[in-house]
């Protein structure tokens, strides 16, 4: 089975036919699975120029997911301030995980 969801069209899609991570007959983006020590997690994989002030995304290097509390556009880069973590610099066209919740498909 897939690990990828469209909760819009309510269908797995598989990789192959996402275009940008997103369904192709909706255009929205689709629930990636993202496995961490305490279960999986439904993310969705979006550019970091998307993010938002309240999202959650994973500390780098890691499955521990942090509320961003701080957002700067730095050029080509974003400055991300995490809760009870330091201020990272993701290049503005690189795609993160963005938590949406537990995976319960």
């Amino acid at each position: 089975m897939t690990n990828n969801f469209c909760h819009h069209c309510e269908k797995y899609k598989n990789e192959e036919e996402l275009i940008n991570y997103k369904c192709p007959d909706c255009k929205e983006y689709v629930y990636i699975k993202f496995e961490t020590e305490n279960g999986p997690k439904a993310t969705y994989f979006v550019l970091a120029s998307e993010l938002e002030l309240g999202d959650m995304i994973p500390i780098p290097y890691t499955d521990d997911f942090r509320e961003i509390l701080g957002l700067k556009n730095d050029g080509n880069d974003m400055l991300v301030g995490l809760k009870q973590h330091r201020q990272v610099k993701i290049p503005s066209a690189k795609r993160v995980n963005r938590l949406e919740g537990a995976w319960y498909l």
